[in-house]
C-alpha cells in the first residue's frame, strides 16, 4: 500500500516538474529556481503519500492516525515557503530564493525528525493505557450466570461482584496478571452450574472468584506502587 503511495507522489512530482518546464522559458531557469522546483514539485508529491501512514505498520493504529494531520500542516507550510522561493527566484532574488528553499527544507527535516519521535511517545502511551477487556468480560459471564441461577441464594453476590469488578485496578496493555487466566476460568465454571448442583458449590465459587478478583488488585496495585 505504501508502495502505491508513493508512487502516485512520485508521478505528482514529475508532472507538476514537467508542466513547469513547458510553461516557462529556458532563460528563467537558474540555479535558486531550479531548487525551488525540485521542493515544490516533491512536496505537491507529499500530499499525495500523506496517507501512506494509514497503512499497517508496526506502530499502533492511533499513532500512525496522529501523525496525518500535523503532517498535512507541516506539507501545507512548507510548500507556501517553496513557492515563495520560486517565486522571489523568478523575479532575480537568487540570494532571498536560495534562503527561502534552505530555510523551508531544513523547517521541513526537522518537523519530520519531531514527528517521528512523536509518534514513538503516542506509541508509549497507547502501550500504558489501561485495558478494560477483561474486566468487562467478566462482568458480562457473571451477568449470564446471575441470570441462570436466579433461583439460588446467594445470587445477589453476582451483582455485588459486578460492581466491584467497575471500579477494580485495571490491567495495562499487554501486561498478564496471574489472577486473570484463573478469575476467567472460574466465571466459566459458575456459568456451567446446573440447577441439579448444590448451592454449596456455587456458594464456593463465588468465594474463591471473590478472592481471585482481592488477590489480583493487591497485585495490580503493588506493582504499580514499584513503578
Amino acid at each position: 500500500m505504501k508502495m502505491k503511495f508513493g508512487l502516485a507522489g512520485s508521478v505528482v512530482a514529475l508532472a507538476a516538474i514537467a508542466i513547469l518546464v513547458v510553461l516557462l522559458p529556458s532563460g528563467v531557469w537558474s540555479a535558486p529556481v531550479i531548487a525551488a522546483t525540485a521542493l515544490v514539485a516533491v512536496l505537491l508529491g507529499g500530499f499525495f503519500y500523506l496517507p501512506a501512514p494509514l497503512a499497517p505498520s508496526s506502530r499502533s493504529e492511533e499513532s500512525r492516525l496522529a501523525l496525518i494531520g500535523p503532517s498535512g500542516a507541516v506539507i501545507s507550510l512548507a510548500l507556501l515557503g517553496a513557492l515563495a522561493a520560486f517565486a522571489v527566484g523568478l523575479a532575480g532574488y537568487n540570494a532571498l530564493s536560495w534562503s527561502l528553499t534552505i530555510l523551508t527544507s531544513a523547517g521541513l527535516i526537522v518537523s519530520a525528525l519531531v514527528l517521528h519521535a512523536s509518534s514513538g511517545v503516542i506509541d508509549q502511551a497507547v502501550a500504558s493505557q489501561p485495558d478494560n477487556s477483561d474486566r468487562m468480560e467478566w462482568q458480562g459471564l457473571l451477568n449470564e450466570a446471575a441470570s441462570r441461577n436466579a433461583g439460588r441464594p446467594h445470587t445477589e453476590r453476582c451483582a455485588r461482584l459486578i460492581e466491584s469488578l467497575r471500579y477494580t485496578a485495571s490491567s495495562i496493555k499487554n501486561q498478564t496478571v496471574a489472577e486473570d487466566a484463573a478469575i476467567r476460568a472460574k466465571l466459566v465454571q459458575l456459568l456451567g452450574f446446573s440447577p441439579s448442583e448444590s448451592d454449596a458449590a456455587f456458594i464456593q465459587a463465588m468465594d474463591e472468584i471473590e478472592a481471585l478478583v482481592m488477590r489480583r488488585q493487591q497485585q495490580l496495585v503493588a506493582s504499580r506502587s514499584k513503578a
